[in-house]
């Protein structure tokens, strides 16, 4: 049994490679462009998988008393998983960076589980596809009005054009899946708008206790209503354990801060490393989500001061 892995490829990486290469079990394939002489996909193929780690289904009782129907199958939990390998690739990737290689889109990936001989032919997983997600809509279509007032506050300086580019940066990260840019920019953003020039870690938090547009959000976001990815931290941070109020929360952000902006450091025994995005998804969408309801403020303030004129008047 076999895996293929096919994932898209941008940059200007260049080879003379005819083919695949293979090494050992591994096979590499860098596709390139007829058009540009770029590599534009990466298929990767891992042969000789032991059986017991394909992806076998096996019968499975669904609960009865579950709110969503359950797939009557599970999948063999000691089967290869993409995870298991994409440390290797992710390094890949930083190597071939001083070629020319820009990204290899981990987030739209393509799985495919091949059999090599008919022996192989059994009950199993076959594959599955990652692709962009959809974009999602955020506000109402924006009127004739709204827009013209969009344009002209675009050409009034202020210091909160530095917040809503900070802003625009973490949200381009989240819709990429690189979580901990998304930790870094949305950072970024609450500290210009709310540390007062502060950056040491007590000094910064004591900054940011003072501003009540920053604990009235914080306070509206996870503690007055349910919101599915800060109960999903909850228990890993000391400081949002028994959190009842917003100042635990800003220690854990100014925290977070910490290990995105110092890597070499060692957090439970392990290097921190960029192949670790996903364990901090949730992290990342509860930050952004405090600097999303900040910056929509302050655009919808900016918007109310400006004058818009009509048939030659204000």
């Amino acid at each position: 049994m076999k895996v293929r892995y096919s994932f898209p490829v941008t940059g200007t990486l260049r080879h003379g490679c005819a083919g695949a290469l293979k090494l050992h079990d591994w096979s590499f394939e860098f596709h390139v462009d007829p058009l540009s002489g770029f590599v534009d996909r990466l298929t990767v193929e891992i042969g000789k998988i032991s059986k017991d780690n394909w992806p076998t289904l096996t019968d499975a009782k669904p609960d009865p008393n579950a709110k969503i129907p359950q797939f009557p199958f599970v999948i063999n939990p000691t089967a290869l998983r993409f995870s298991d390998i994409e440390p290797a690739l992710v390094n890949l990737e930083s190597i071939l960076s001083v070629f020319g290689l820009e990204e290899v889109g981990f987030a739209e990936r393509n799985e495919e589980w091949i059999p090599e001989d008919d022996s192989e032919m059994v009950s199993m997983h076959k594959g599955w596809s990652f692709s962009k997600r959809r974009p999602q809509i955020l506000s109402e279509a924006l009127s004739t009005e709204e827009l013209a007032r969009c344009i002209v506050a675009a050409g009034i300086e202020s210091s909160e054009t530095i917040a809503l580019a900070l802003f625009r940066v973490a949200q381009a990260e989240l819709q990429a899946d690189r979580f901990l840019e998304t930790i870094r920019y949305s950072y970024f953003c609450i500290e210009h708008l709310f540390a007062n020039g502060k950056s040491r870690q007590r000094a910064t938090v004591e900054e940011l206790s003072r501003s009540e547009e920053l604990i009235s959000t914080i306070r509206t976001l996870f503690f007055e209503e349910v919101h599915s990815s800060f109960e999903k931290i909850r228990s890993k941070y000391r400081d949002l354990q028994n959190a009842t109020s917003p100042d635990g929360f800003i220690k854990f952000i100014v925290r977070q801060r910490g290990l995105v902006q110092h890597a070499g450091t060692y957090r439970a025994g392990r290097l921190w490393h960029p192949s670790r995005q996903r364990a901090y998804e949730n992290e990342a969408i509860c930050i952004f989500n405090v600097v999303e309801a900040i910056c929509e403020r302050i655009v919808r303030e900016k918007l109310a001061r400006v004058p818009i004129e009509r048939n030659g008047q204000r």
